[in-house]
Parts: C-alpha cells; sequence; structure tokens
C-alpha cells in the first residue's frame, strides 16, 4: 500500500479529476505534433518545388518525403509494441519526443533532400512511437466515464495539427515553422516527463505501493482500494490469459475474419483519397483555376476533418458502425468518381473547367467530410471491438505496418501517375473509386453490427 505519508497529498473527500485532465492535455500535444508531421506535407512540398526553392527537388523527392514518414513508422511500430510490456507506456511516450525534436531540427538546418529524408523517417519513428502506446496508456490511466472522451480529443488534436501545419508552413519560411514545431514539442517534453505511468503497468511489474499512489493522484482521493482491486484482478486474468501467435491469427476463424476486415478498412483508408489529399491537396488544386486559392482549400479542408471528427464521435453509438460505413462509402466513392471525371474532361478531352472549378473543391470536401466519418474514425473503434484479446496487440502492429505499407505505395504511385507520367490526379482518383466500391462491399458482408454487444456476441456473429 501507498505509505502514509502520501495519503492526502492530492485528494479531496469527492475526489479530483485535475490529474486526469492534465494527462489527456499534455498528450493532445503531442497528437497536435503528429498532425503537423502530416499538415507540413503538402504546403513544404509545394514550396520545395517552386523555382526559388532553398532545395529544388523533382516529384519523385516530394513522394520519397511523404513515403519514408511511414518507413520510419514500420520501424518503431514493432519496438513500440515490444517496449511498451519492458519499459512501460510512459516512458516509451516520452522517447518519442526525441526523434521528432531531431527530426524538426533538422529541417531547420537542412541543405539537400538526404538532410529533408533523414527529418521525416524520424519524424516517422517518433510518430509509431507516441501512437502505438497512446490509446493503451490513456485507456489505463482515464476513469471510465472519460475513456472515450480522451480519446476524442487526441484525434481532435491530430486533426487540429494538421489544419495548423496548412496555415503556419506558408506564412513562415521551412526553418521557422519547422523550429515552432520543435519547440511545441519540447512543451511535450517537458510536460509530460512529470505524468504518471500506468497504475496497470505498475502493478504487471508487482509495484502494489506506486500502483495505489498513482490511482491516488488520478483520483484526486485516499480511498482507491475498489479500483486498485479491479487493477488486480485484471492483471491477473491478463497473466492467466495465453498470447496469440501469428498461426493462431491466420488459422481460427472468428480472428482470420476480424483481420480481414481490419485490413480492409485499413485498405479503404490508404486507397480511398483521404491521405492523397492531405498530402497533395495543394498540387492538385494548384492546375484548377477557381476563386480559392490552393492554399485556402487546404485550411477549408483542415477544418472540414475537425468537424466530422466531432460529428462522428456524437453519432458513432447512436447509429451503429455499419450504417456510418455504409453511407460513407458511397459518398466517399462518389465524391472520388466526381473528382476523376472532373480531371478526365480537364486533361483528356481538353474542356475548359474554369465555371466548373467549384465541382473538384466541393467534391473533396466530402470525400475528407465522408472519410473521417467512416474508415478513418470507426477503424480504430471497429478494431478495438472485433479482436480477441490474446490476439489484439499482434493484430495491431499488423495493421500498423500494413498501413504504412498502403500509405508508402499510394503516396509514390500518385506522383508517379500524376506527374512522372504526366497523366494528372483523374487515374489516381478513379482507381480509388473502385477501390472504395469494393472495400464498402466486402465490409458491409463480413463485418457484424458492434454497436452495443458484448465481446462474446461479436465473437459468435464472427464465427457465423
Amino acid at each position: 500500500m501507498a505509505v502514509d505519508a502520501e495519503k492526502g497529498r492530492y485528494m479531496k473527500p469527492e475526489g479530483s479529476r485535475t490529474w486526469e485532465y492534465l494527462v489527456c492535455l499534455t498528450c493532445t500535444i503531442m497528437s497536435t505534433v503528429v498532425g503537423l508531421v502530416q499538415g507540413w506535407n503538402s504546403p513544404a512540398i509545394v514550396a520545395l518545388m517552386m523555382p526559388d526553392s532553398p532545395i529544388p527537388i523533382i516529384a519523385s523527392d516530394a513522394s520519397t518525403l511523404i513515403a519514408v514518414i511511414s518507413v520510419g513508422f514500420v520501424i518503431s511500430t514493432p519496438l513500440s509494441m515490444y517496449l511498451i510490456e519492458k519499459i512501460g507506456r510512459r516512458k516509451v511516450m516520452l522517447m518519442s519526443a526525441l526523434p521528432m525534436i531531431v527530426g524538426w531540427g533538422l529541417i531547420t538546418v537542412a541543405t539537400n533532400i538526404w538532410i529533408l529524408y533523414t527529418a521525416r523517417l524520424l519524424n516517422g519513428v517518433a510518430v509509431g512511437l507516441f501512437l502505438n502506446p497512446l490509446s493503451i496508456y490513456m485507456g489505463e490511466i482515464a476513469s471510465p466515464c472519460l475513456r472515450g472522451a480522451g480519446l476524442t480529443i487526441n484525434i481532435l488534436s491530430f486533426n487540429a495539427g494538421i489544419l495548423l501545419g496548412y496555415v503556419i508552413v506558408p506564412l513562415l519560411s521551412l526553418s521557422m515553422s519547422s523550429a515552432i514545431f520543435m519547440s511545441i514539442t519540447v512543451a511535450f517534453l517537458i510536460m509530460f516527463y512529470f505524468m504518471p505511468e500506468s497504475p496497470y503497468y505498475l502493478a504487471m511489474k508487482g509495484n502494489i505501493e506506486d500502483t495505489e499512489a498513482v490511482l491516488e493522484k488520478l483520483r484526486g482521493k485516499t480511498d482507491v482500494s475498489d479500483e486498485l482491486e479491479v487493477v488486480l484482478e485484471a492483471i491477473k486474468s491478463k497473466s492467466s490469459q495465453r498470447t496469440g501467435g501469428l498461426t493462431e491469427l491466420l488459422t481460427v476463424r472468428t480472428n482470420r475474419r476480424a483481420f480481414i476486415i481490419n485490413n480492409i478498412l485499413i485498405c479503404s483508408m490508404h486507397f480511398g483519397g483521404f491521405f492523397t489529399m492531405i498530402a497533395f491537396v495543394q498540387l492538385i488544386f494548384q492546375s484548377v483555376t477557381s476563386v480559392f486559392s490552393d492554399r485556402t482549400v487546404a485550411i477549408v479542408l483542415g477544418v472540414v476533418q475537425l468537424t466530422s471528427v466531432l460529428i462522428t464521435a456524437f453519432v458513432v453509438d447512436r447509429l451503429g458502425r455499419k450504417p456510418l460505413i455504409m453511407v460513407s462509402g458511397v459518398m466517399v466513392a462518389t465524391a472520388n468518381l466526381v473528382i476523376a471525371v472532373f480531371f478526365y474532361m480537364k486533361d483528356f478531352l481538353y474542356m475548359d473547367m474554369s465555371s466548373y472549378s467549384l465541382v473538384p473543391f466541393i467534391a473533396t470536401i466530402v470525400l475528407m467530410f465522408a472519410n473521417n466519418c467512416g474508415a478513418i474514425s470507426l477503424h480504430i473503434t471497429v478494431q478495438s471491438e472485433i479482436f480477441a484479446t490474446e490476439i489484439k496487440a499482434l493484430a495491431t502492429c499488423l495493421g500498423g505496418i500494413l498501413g504504412a505499407v498502403f500509405h508508402i505505395i499510394s503516396a509514390k504511385t500518385y506522383i508517379l501517375m500524376a506527374v512522372t507520367w504526366g497523366y494528372g490526379p483523374m487515374p489516381a482518383f478513379l482507381s480509388y473509386f473502385v477501390t472504395v466500391v469494393i472495400c464498402t462491399v466486402v465490409t458491409l458482408r463480413l463485418m457484424p453490427e458492434t454497436k452495443g454487444k458484448t465481446f462474446v456476441q461479436i465473437q459468435k456473429e464472427l464465427d457465423n
């Protein structure tokens, strides 16, 4: 038990959630930085491809700058999943700040493309080190009534970071904006140093006194005996469970079906136009004559993303998962088809589309909004619901690696088709249309509705 001297230090009789709020707030700082990593791409690539760029790059360099982030993520994902259980969730999240700081620092002094590659690789490593333990840490730190809100706020912060990247990078030089982003990361490192470790991890390591002290701190009261008992029981139950391997993931019917569903959602995320728009929106709209500049379009899309995440948070437990996947799938597919047709008429039929320049703009808003309401937001929820406990860590790790590989492929193939081969955006968005249609139909066919159902019920439906 915690030493008596510690009793009463953080407590009120009715309890206080001050430390829970502080933990969540501190995590949102780094979630914002992760969003900045993505939001940096589009305006930075446009600036680097300008004739007066201090570091001139070509189209293939641009796609590599996007793809190398995912390479870093692939490197750090298995490492982070190992370290989470060895040194703790908090230490891994603290570690994530170091490559992020070095990455932003390299961009501030970069003089050639290879320094930029190295910087973005380190940014990707940092993203993996932070995101992989984040949901585990938040789930183990927060009270049950705050867990969903904590995750939603971090998703909002990620989208806010993308929006800030769209706004700040064009206004300042790449060096100045990167210095600002580096300072934000330093602020996270300093603040998060004072945050507590997960009580579940401490209990897993046998540090019962520290576990109780952390619970007292987080809940703001001295009597945490009931929750301490729950934590110890959960650790005991977890230690008695068999850890599933790759064979069990692929051969057990329910696990295999859940794995297929998860991977289809990941495919829809990365080949549905969402990440292409985040990375290349300004490059895409540079060729469209419009009342809006490409920078304005990017900022509007950032606002749309924030709005859609808020809406999804309110409706996901009211409407269910499958209705959202169906509606968002139809909207995303339609938006991709409209964009493809617009650029086909412009780039292949050589029609004057200046009078219809609002069409791709509106379609892009629909695409981003619907993607966020569908595969992007629901993927995390569905992933947490459909996997058996013993194989969840492995399935999540493999899903993260697969998503990173898909991200590399989508970034490289878009630039290859649109710029290197000179076909413009049409082929890519036509392929996104086909992919989303197939993924939506297959997902609806394979996935059971998980809203309001217990884990046992979901597993039974997966086995049917």
